[in-house]
């Protein structure tokens, strides 16, 4: 394989090991945008990335400029004691100022023989839901989880989506990756006509979820702020017209531009609402969050790996964006066709040209908010694989990204934030991946569906039986799941050693027994799982004829302690890692 100077591989190795060959017609697209965005990236301030405890040697002498504003001199080379952060360094000789990064070199770990639970937060509903699981329920669940002796509630991404309905289902597509929904709202008790049902409704409860935050703000007579967020004007923009920005009127497509800044001095008060909204939905997760570490349960949010085209993130930051371009596997056997993500990619050599700001900003941000992140498809952060708007994944191109850097933003912010990282290593890998994200402490994924012997899985890793991509295990065992994959239940059974005639609960507690055990510093049960439900949450490859991402959790999570699986499952992990309080 060959990768040429703008960062196009000319091909890729797919997991059965054979060889094949980029679409030249792609190739020459992507390297007509790289190549322009590579001009500009040459054109800007220079940046140098410094491990902490390294001391390189300068070719003059100079000042650094620490972030919080002291000054150091420096001669022949940098002091190795240099704090981590943003610094600058002003060359003695009048040449330009380098902006100076300093990141550690590497992150600590995930805390020995952990284990929780992985939640679908709208799927888990209690008695006084709107229709979806909220923040008071995933307090419930916290509590819950606490009194078990578990330590770690890993989240689905949590992050808004374009306010119009039909409200996006999946919850790997949002608009950003900088502001949370307000679906998640805790409001009260639910009115009475919001009967459980197997389906969610995401529309039914975000149309009174809005209405009644509404009338809260109305009656709360807050104060309009001086100068709204630009998330608050393009909520209200995207509530205006009901689609995304792509479809608005060309002059509202620039953020900064006169005609934005016009309509929402003419919809002041419906901007001032949204704000009144994210300030809200934002403080209620910080609230929970603190509740619940002093319970010692830690947070594990989830980053998806990209946004939707037409949402808040691709309008601020559409400079940084491959335009016509989006994000997706090629195809290998477990998708044969491959997988168009529909999220357009950064452009790796425009993240360079205004120093990864959106990248540190995205990172930024959700670290603020979780004690783990969890990084979809982290191997984004080495190479994406590239279609070309209305072509075939066959015909995509792998696009390289500056990984030692991006890895030093992210154990920096990662560091600075007191969390831990897991990097989700899935499917196809190439050589030396998992090693640089294991050199800098971000730990990898197993999945017993995948993986052999649980007992050999690294220490640093999270484990778990299955994904949400993936069946449940009663699902698999019993053969009602949606998929019909024999083999999947044949490597549960040999997994825990049962026959073809065993109970598929009995097989579930089993597997649970087989993870407890297994290497894996944490692992994660599903809720699903718990509960025994048969059903998965996502079919991928599907659209209409499976309802992804719309399956509610059978059992009320008001009710979990009287319910006989999930008090066996996690008694047994409880036995197998006792509770040490780590903190958030």
């Amino acid at each position: 394989m060959a990768t040429d100077e703008l960062g196009i591989d000319d091909g890729w190795w797919d997991n059965t090991g054979e060889w094949n060959e980029a679409n030249p017609d792609t190739v020459a697209t992507i390297r007509d945008i790289l190549g322009r965005s590579r001009d500009r990236a040459e054109a800007a301030p220079p940046r140098w990335f410094v491990r902490h405890g390294s001391a390189p040697s300068l070719e003059s002498p100079g000042v650094v400029v620490l972030e919080e504003g002291a000054e150091i001199v420096v001669d022949v080379a940098l002091p190795h004691d240099l704090p981590i952060g943003y610094h600058r360094l002003h060359p003695a000789d009048r040449g330009p100022t380098t902006e100076l990064i300093v990141s550690p070199l590497s992150l600590d770990g995930l805390g020995t023989r952990r284990w929780g639970v992985t939640a679908q937060l709208y799927s888990c509903r209690s008695t006084r839901s709107w229709g979806l699981g909220d923040f008071g329920d995933l307090a419930r669940i916290g509590r819950w989880l606490a009194s078990r002796g578990g330590s770690v509630i890993g989240i689905n991404p949590l992050f808004d989506v374009l306010p119009a309905a039909p409200r996006q289902a999946s919850p790997y597509s949002p608009s950003t990756r900088r502001h949370l929904d307000p679906i998640y709202s805790d409001i009260g008790p639910a009115p009475d006509h919001f009967e459980p049902s197997e389906l969610l409704d995401r529309d039914a409860t975000w149309a009174a979820k809005i209405a009644w935050l509404t009338d809260e703000y109305a009656a709360s007579e807050q104060a309009q702020p001086d100068e709204p967020g630009s998330y608050a004007m393009f909520c209200t923009l995207a509530e205006h017209f009901g689609t995304g920005w792509r479809e608005w009127p060309v002059e509202l497509h620039d953020p900064d531009g006169d005609a934005v800044r016009g309509f929402a001095a003419r919809h002041r008060e419906r901007v001032a609402f949204w704000q009144y909204v994210q300030d809200r939905t934002d403080g209620q997760l910080q609230d929970v969050r603190s509740a619940l570490a002093s319970e010692g349960i830690t947070l594990m949010g989830d980053l998806p790996v990209g946004v939707d085209s037409g949402g808040f993130d691709a309008w601020t930051y559409a400079d940084s964006l491959a335009r016509d371009m989006f994000v997706g596997a090629p195809p290998d056997p477990f998708s044969p066709h491959g997988q168009n993500w529909g999220l357009p990619p950064f452009d790796p050599w425009a993240l360079r040209s205004i120093g990864f700001a959106p990248f540190v900003e995205t990172i930024r941000g959700t670290l603020g908010r979780f004690g783990g992140l969890r990084i979809d498809h982290v191997m984004g952060l080495f190479r994406l694989f590239w279609i070309p708007e209305g072509a075939e994944p066959v015909d995509g191109a792998y696009v390289r990204y500056p990984a030692d850097e991006m890895l030093d933003l992210l154990v920096l912010e990662a560091t600075r934030a007191g969390a831990f990282v897991v990097g989700e290593d899935l499917g196809t890998v190439e050589a030396g991946v998992r090693e640089t994200l294991t050199a800098r402490g971000v730990a990898g994924t197993k999945v017993a569906l995948f993986e052999d012997e649980p007992n050999n899985w690294p220490g640093h890793s999270l484990g778990t039986l299955t994904t949400h991509d993936l069946p449940t295990v009663e699902g698999a065992v019993s053969g009602s799941d949606a998929a019909g994959d024999p083999k999947i239940a044949d490597r549960l059974l040999a997994l825990t050693g049962r026959g073809p005639e065993a109970a598929p609960e009995d097989v579930l507690v089993a597997a649970h027994e087989r993870l407890a055990r297994s290497g894996s510093d944490l692992v994660l049960a599903t809720m699903e799982d718990l509960v025994g439900s048969r059903l998965r949450v996502n079919l991928p490859g599907t659209i209409d004829s499976y309802p992804n991402w719309r399956i509610a959790l059978p059992v009320a999570i008001d009710e979990l302690d009287e319910h006989p699986v999930a008090e066996r499952i996690t008694g047994l992990l409880a036995a197998e890692r006792p509770r040490i309080n780590w903190g958030s």
